[in-house]
Order: structure tokens, then C-alpha cells, then sequence
């Protein structure tokens, strides 16, 4: 559900960018254990910590550095944060960024894409314009209930415990309404560049990461895994659980539309695609999410 509200901050946020610097941030910060604090052991469920050994080579007196990340809670994860020849397992960089990887979007799909998710943001806007009516309508009666009981009170018809109650109860109603109100549900004209954007810089995710800094590479990890990543303890591979509900319509779109040559969706498969994510949180927050990001 994308609010006019929200797209005036995207595009205020993007020309402020474009203004100050091009391309990405690529700021040389240190980030050899860029995952750490995000992925978890799957023994104790702890946050796995990431720490560096350092070896000075004899013949030529240079110090090599091997990066870790390890469980110190019950010792059951330690493994390499990057491949190496010597190495028994996959570095954790190296796992993660082949995930990454499958998330690519072929450039002949953006557009059946960019078609199917204006049709869900424009289906969710209208429930939201449909949800926002009856609250506030539900809220109009609270507030006329509530003068009521306040003019009842004023003229002496009700005692002050019964008109705290009442008007405490109201008020509370009131303000839990006024919470689950979101946009408005109108749509900008740029929504179809937005939605390009969002597609663009999804599908390059792995490419973003590897040569991104710190920061950058923070961002994507919660982005995309928002509740972090699993080591198995036993194999040492990395394990993924809750994608980034926009990610997964974006793969969904994706398989069907590879299926079908022509790059469309029949009506039957749109409405069940549709029906397949009425859990979804409100789109216009991923949205947000990843052009905040990326532009």
C-alpha cells in the first residue's frame, strides 16, 4: 500500500541523493565480519561473534589474517568467515553470497513484474481506503459517545467513578483506531519507476554486497533476513528463514512468469497470487526499505 505520502519522501530522498553524490556509498570502512550480530547458532540459538588470527609467515615476515565466527556460548559453531584452500567447510561470505545470488531477476521479466505488483499494491489500496472508512467512521461514533458521556457528567447526570471510567474507555478505543489508520491509498504517476527501481537493485543484491561498505552491507543483511540467519552445527551451513515478505512476491511473480514463455500471468494464477499474500505487512514499508537504501 503505497501512500502519496510515502512516494513524496522517496522522491524527496532520492533528489537529495542524486544532489550530493552518484552511485553507491562505497566508503572504505573495515569490514572483514560484516555478519556478525546477525546470524545465530542453531544449537543454543545464540548470536554467533566473529574475531580474527593472526599468523606471521617466517619467510617473508608478513602476518595473515583468518577471519571466524564462532558460538561462545556452547562452542558448537566455529567456522571461516571467507573460503579458503585449507578450509573444511564453505566460508559463511561466501554461503551468503550465493543466496544473494538467486534472488537475480532476468531483464526480459522486469516489466511482467512491474505489472503484477502495481495490480497487488492496487488491490491493497483499496482494502486500505475500504479498512480506513469503517475506522473512521467507527471512530466518529466512539467520539460522539464520548461527548455524551462528557456533557452527561458536566450536567450532574453521572458521577465522577463512573464518567472516569467511560471516558478512560472511549478514549483508550479512540486512540488504538487511530493507530490502525494507514495512507490514504492513493497512488503517485511514478509508481511504475518506483517499482523499477525496487526491482533493479533487488535483482543486484549479491553485486551490491561484495562490493559495498560496511553499512551497505548491514543494510541488505537485514533487509533481506529482517529475524537474521541459522549456522547448522553439524555441516556448518548457512540456513535462511523469513525472507523480506516484497522479495518473496518479487520470487513468486518471477517463477510463474518464467513458466509461461509470453512473460504474463493468466487471471486465475493473478488472483491466487493475490490471495497467496493477504498476510503481507503494508507493501509501502519495503518499498521504503530498500529505496532508502539503494537511492
Amino acid at each position: 500500500m503505497v501512500s502519496e505520502e510515502d512516494f513524496i519522501y522517496i522522491n524527496n530522498k532520492i533528489n537529495e541523493n542524486k544532489r550530493k553524490t552518484k552511485g553507491y556509498n562505497n566508503e572504505k570502512i573495515a569490514n572483514p565480519r560484516p555478519l556478525n550480530g546477525d546470524v545465530y547458532c542453531s544449537e543454543c540459538d545464540f548470536k554467533l561473534s566473529g574475531y580474527v588470527r593472526k599468523k606471521k609467515v617466517k619467510t617473508t615476515g608478513l602476518v595473515n589474517e583468518m577471519h571466524y565466527y564462532k558460538c561462545f556460548k556452547c562452542g558448537a559453531i566455529h567456522v571461516n568467515a571467507n573460503t579458503t584452500k585449507h578450509s573444511k567447510s564453505e566460508g559463511l561470505h561466501d554461503q551468503f553470497n550465493e543466496i544473494l545470488k538467486s534472488f537475480v531477476i532476468e531483464k526480459e521479466l522486469t516489466m511482467p513484474i512491474v505489472i503484477q505488483l502495481k495490480k497487488i499494491i492496487n488491490s491493497r489500496n483499496k482494502e486500505v481506503i475500504k479498512i480506513n472508512t469503517a475506522t473512521k467512521k467507527k471512530i466518529s461514533e466512539l467520539k460522539k459517545e464520548l461527548e455524551t458521556v462528557e456533557h452527561r457528567f458536566a450536567m450532574g447526570k453521572i458521577p465522577e467513578n463512573l464518567y472516569d471510567k467511560f471516558a478512560n474507555k472511549y478514549a483508550d478505543e479512540i486512540f488504538e483506531l487511530e493507530q490502525n489508520i494507514s495512507g490514504d491509498g492513493k497512488l503517485t504517476s511514478n509508481l511504475t519507476k518506483k517499482i523499477e527501481t525496487v526491482i533493479k537493485e533487488t535483482s543486484n543484491l549479491s553485486e551490491i554486497w561484495t562490493s559495498g561498505c560496511l553499512e551497505t552491507k548491514k543494510s541488505i543483511q537485514k533487509l533481506v533476513f529482517p529475524n537474521g540467519m541459522v549456522v547448522e552445527s553439524k555441516n556448518k551451513r548457512l540456513r535462511t528463514h523469513n525472507v523480506n515478505k516484497l522479495i518473496v512476491v518479487i520470487l513468486r511473480i518471477t517463477d510463474i512468469c518464467s513458466i509461461n514463455k509470453k512473460g504474463t500471468i493468466n487471471v486465475k494464477t493473478d488472483k491466487s497470487l493475490l490471495a497467496e499474500n493477504e498476510g503481507l505487512p503494508p507493501l509501502h514499508f519495503y518499498f521504503r526499505q530498500i529505496l532508502y537504501i539503494f537511492v
